[in-house]
């Protein structure tokens, strides 16, 4: 389903059966502009549903995507635009892309996946659930880097571990990433020590 979002005043000014475009009034007034909505789209697959807005919007909504099923499905999102004003460098919601920080980032999740599974193939097929000779595509990788405990920087991620820059990450991109870090002896005593604490405590 599609929706709009103005997160400044928590209004969804397009919303199937909430919003102010809703299945039922499908052309509102808004900051200006007027929203035309197709209505909900739910009789067959591909669903295909949208949102046409008249004027300019002067800050910043959020165009979302809700799937209401228990399966993912892949959005094709088709869209043009008259002109932008005072276009500015950096796109709304972009960052340049920090090579130094995205190696953090994933060293630090190769620390706690190597905290979690013995090797890279059992943290494939718990993390992203897809055979070896499969790929975990971009729109998939959000949740598969959502089961990590620590940072929430996905988009990062898969650039970094994206080795040949084709939009997917492969077990063998996987393995690398699983990989980057290298335990220090300091940090294995260490294990070691919570490790006996932790049986200690448990078995006496």
């Amino acid at each position: 389903d599609l929706e709009l979002f103005d997160p400044m005043t928590k209004t969804f000014a397009l919303k199937y059966d909430t919003g102010l475009s809703n299945d039922r009034q499908k052309s509102v007034s808004y900051l200006g502009t007027t929203i035309e909505y197709s209505g909900d789209e739910t009789r067959q697959i591909p669903f295909h549903e949208s949102i046409r807005i008249r004027g300019t919007i002067e800050r910043t909504v959020l165009l979302r995507f809700h799937n209401e099923y228990d399966k993912r499905f892949i959005t094709t999102l088709v869209f043009g635009y008259s002109g932008i004003k005072n276009c500015p460098a950096i796109p709304h919601g972009c960052s340049a892309y920090d090579q130094v920080l995205a190696r953090q980032v994933v060293m630090q999740w190769s620390r706690w996946a190597q905290s979690q599974y013995m090797t890279a193939v059992e943290a494939w097929h718990a993390l992203a659930g897809i055979k070896p000779g499969g790929a975990v595509h971009w729109f998939m990788w959000s949740s598969v880097w959502g089961r990590n405990s620590g940072t929430r920087r996905w988009q990062l991620a898969f650039h970094f571990m994206d080795s040949n820059r084709d939009g997917q990450i492969t077990l063998n991109e996987f393995e690398q990433g699983f990989h980057l870090h290298s335990w220090t002896k300091a940090e294995i005593l260490a294990s070691i020590a919570a490790w006996r604490e932790w049986l200690c405590a448990n078995y006496g």
